[in-house]
């Protein structure tokens, strides 16, 4: 079945999932999603995350123009013969009941079976929309906000669990309490007094134009990985650029929710989640995620950058390190490209040309690696990855980490033990097998590097060279 699906349904009632629905879902080229916790539903059911794309939904700006464009000339008078609006499906006890006791106030217009040029006019007409929830634990109705915001309309909804999902709509959206019918009233009677506030209308438009550019990169995203566009053409429009507010990013799939809530359950607040390209193969999506990355580090000017992935396992006693980490590599003067966190596959010729304690860690200097778990990046190697070349599909020598292990002169600093672990619980995105095929690696590395680090000791004890 050559079958692109946007999934629209609401996972926190199964009513719609049916086994022939979810049938055709798995028979899809690809599922498109608004929503995470529909995601984690999908995948749940059986369904790769693969075949699954995440692709919000947001207000257009410009939206009427758009519309004008396009031969659909909408009454924009600003004419308002209703004071509050409700549209969707009445045919549901705990809407009714709100709508009743809203009734009682208001003059509400309810509006069924209503779409297009139709619902438009209808819509622009309002002063508030009202959005209720059919189910009291339902996700938030993007659809129907993102739909009233995009003509200008006033929208007063029931929160959600999912509401932090969407910080673009904070602005634009006057939130209640679920149930709560008062709080409601309140908040339309004062839409309704035209309070507004011109710093609050400013911060609305920004917002908007955050979340349709949001939007706009998780399309090109599912487009890259199509083919159906390229990362020269994606990388070069400024949509969805990481804020780098920390300096600290974690690279993670919002297709992939049991291991983004495992580094979320880790409470690490100072880092910026970014969610990585995907590509036709796993690692080829992982290698372009780095490539615009450190493209927008450059950009930026940043003299370095912290990027872990989201299986990293990071303690109290890691950021302590970090700590020393950061100030160890402030004091050799820029001597350096990468510091690994943390290294699954020490390559047996590594050459460790010097060991050095400092604050209370063991630091040692390596001219190879391989590993993406938690690494910093100088901007002495942004150049390098920024030309990995994602059009040679040879997995064995163009991963990300195995073109970074076969570069010449590469300057690795780590520490001895690594700082950072790895969690074994989680599934490789790239390979698909569980991270537990990763501890004997890593073990192995660790004692390697140990031993070479060792025998640098000797060296200079024994007034040698002191490199190994």
């Amino acid at each position: 079945m050559n079958m692109i699906a946007f999934q629209m349904e609401q996972s926190t009632s199964t009513r719609w999932f049916t086994p022939r629905y979810l049938d055709q879902l798995r028979n899809a080229v690809a599922i498109l999603d608004y929503s995470r916790i529909n995601i984690d539903y999908l995948t749940r059911q059986g369904i790769p995350y693969g075949n699954i794309f995440y692709l919000p939904i947001a207000p257009v700006p410009d939206y009427l123009d758009l519309l004008s464009e396009h031969g659909l000339n909408l009454d924009r008078s600003g004419r308002k013969d209703y004071d509050v609006l409700f549209y969707g499906d009445v045919n549901n006890e705990r809407r009714r009941t709100i709508l009743g006791k809203l009734g009682e106030r208001f003059n509400v217009t309810i509006v069924g079976n209503l779409f297009g040029r139709e619902l438009y006019d209808k819509l622009l007409r309002a002063r508030v929309v009202v959005n209720i929830h059919y189910y009291e634990n339902a996700l938030l109705e993007t659809t129907r906000i993102s739909e009233c915001l995009s003509l200008g309309v006033s929208v007063v909804s029931e929160s959600s669990s999912d509401r932090s999902d969407y910080p673009e709509l904070e602005a634009r959206v006057r939130y209640v309490k679920v149930g709560d019918v008062g709080a409601m009233i309140d908040a339309i009677e004062s839409l309704l007094s035209d309070e507004t506030d011109p710093a609050a209308e400013a911060q609305a438009g920004e917002a908007e134009t955050v979340g349709a550019t949001a939007s706009a990169f998780y399309l090109d995203r599912f487009l890259l990985a199509f083919g159906l566009t390229d990362f020269e053409t994606m990388s070069s429009t400024e949509a969805q650029p990481p804020r780098f507010s920390t300096g600290r990013i974690c690279l993670s799939l919002p297709e992939t929710m049991a291991r983004r809530n495992s580094f979320l359950a880790q409470g690490q607040s100072a880092y910026e989640l970014f969610d990585g390209m995907r590509g036709a193969q796993g690692w080829i999506g992982c290698g372009l995620s780095y490539k615009y990355l450190l493209q927008r580090a450059k950009r930026a000017g940043l003299p370095r950058l912290l990027i872990c992935e989201d299986d990293v396992v990071l303690t109290s006693a890691a950021e302590d390190s970090l700590a020393v980490v950061y100030d160890y590599l402030d004091s050799i003067d820029g001597q350096w490209d990468v510091f690994a966190g943390l290294i699954a596959h020490l390559h047996p010729d590594v050459t460790v040309s010097r060991v050095a304690e400092h604050g209370g860690l063991t630091f040692a200097h390596l001219d190879k690696m391989t590993s993406m778990v938690f690494n910093i990046y100088n901007r002495s190697i942004y150049d390098l990855l920024i030309a990995w070349d994602e059009s040679d599909e040879n997995p064995r020598s163009n991963t990300v980490d195995r073109y970074l292990e076969s570069r010449d002169n590469l300057r690795v600093v780590t520490a001895v033990p690594f700082i950072v672990g790895h969690s074994e619980d989680d599934t490789s995105t790239l390979w698909g097998f569980g991270n537990r095929q990763y501890v004997e690696l890593i073990s192995r590395s660790q004692l390697l590097l140990q031993s070479k680090v060792d025998a640098v000791r000797a060296q200079a004890n024994a007034g040698g060279s002191g490199q190994a």
